[in-house]
């Protein structure tokens, strides 16, 4: 897919790109969702951005730690912002019961639920995300970011995008530039209902996607065994990580469903040391997750990676830790 996007660059960038509708087209051919329930967009940020300013008030409920423009942004633009503690001595698991008990106390109007989670790699099954959803319906909207669904066991089996034009208040934000590991490309879109959708288009740029994407969507479409099979490469690739992490003495390693994984080292070290350490010395970049809100320095998020970087990461992480 590379290759072929290499050597179609030329005219990539002398030509328009497809317009909305036509990678509405394509989006639904791949996805199986009718072009009326979907829009494209320019990387899932551009809908997350959309959604908060304009589609979802506050008081805005996001359980926390989580990706940072679900927090950031509302603080910026002055929306009231309640935060729901995810706790690490329940693995960061989701609790229906408490999310909605926290939302009517918070009087909010609107919430968002990264599912996986980012940082926490944690996913809240299909039948629990549909339970808050319909608990929640007095709300006027309720977003699940499940732009790292395609890296979970089983996407088909707990992503609710198939159910989400038939729900009155949700939106389902995905993200095809993680999926491919082309995060430059800026790639993704947004499942609705009808009406929801409609009244999103008026604000999304006619070429809001620009050429590189727009072909990137066909190449996806016309190799979907290619794309498939390189997806459960990267879960294999996690699972390996996830695995390997277990075994180091002192760490906390989280459940993940994402490409990445979760853990906490012990409380004694500096976590801002380790990860300059890591860059400096030992050309290991990793994810320190301390500016995260509802998380500290002794957080780290590690990318999957194949086995032998993985092994190196390990061999390297037990060194450390045996230092301390």
């Amino acid at each position: 897919m590379y290759q072929s996007l290499v050597k179609e660059l030329p005219n990539l960038l002398k030509y328009y790109p497809d317009h909305g509708p036509a990678s509405g087209s394509i989006l639904s051919q791949l996805t199986g969702i009718n072009q009326a329930n979907l829009i494209a967009a320019n990387g899932s940020t551009e809908i997350i951005t959309f959604l908060i300013n304009s589609q979802m008030p506050g008081p805005m409920v996001c359980p926390i730690p989580t990706f940072g423009r679900w927090t950031d942004l509302p603080i910026d633009i002055g929306h009231t912002l309640a935060t729901f503690q995810l706790k690490s001595s329940q693995k960061f698991e989701l609790s229906v019961d408490d999310l909605v008990a926290f939302t009517k106390r918070s009087n909010a109007r609107s919430l968002a639920i990264c599912n996986p989670n980012n940082p926490t790699g944690g996913l809240t099954p299909k039948k629990d995300i549909l339970e808050a959803i319909s608990r929640l319906q007095h709300l006027d909207l309720i977003v699940i970011d499940e732009s790292f669904m395609p890296f979970a066991d089983d996407p088909d089996l707990d992503s609710i995008e198939r159910e989400a034009p038939d729900l009155p208040n949700v939106v389902v934000v995905k993200s095809l530039g993680k999926a491919l590991g082309w995060h430059g490309v800026r790639l993704g879109y947004a499942v609705a209902n009808r009406t929801l959708i409609e009244s999103f288009r008026p604000h999304v740029p006619y070429w809001n996607i620009n050429g590189i994407a727009s072909f990137a969507l066909n190449l996806i479409l016309n190799n979907r065994q290619e794309y498939q099979a390189s997806l459960q490469k990267v879960v294999a690739d996690r699972q390996y990580l996830e695995a390997e992490l277990r075994t180091v003495p002192g760490l906390s390693v989280f459940p993940t469903q994402c490409n990445f994984a979760f853990f906490r080292i012990p409380a004694h070290m500096d976590g801002i040391a380790l990860r300059n350490r890591l860059a400096s010395a030992d050309k290991l970049f990793v994810r320190e997750c301390g500016n995260k809100i509802g998380s500290c320095p002794t957080f780290f998020r590690v990318a999957a990676r194949p086995k032998n970087d993985t092994d190196i990461l390990i061999k390297t992480l037990r060194k450390a830790l045996d230092q301390h």
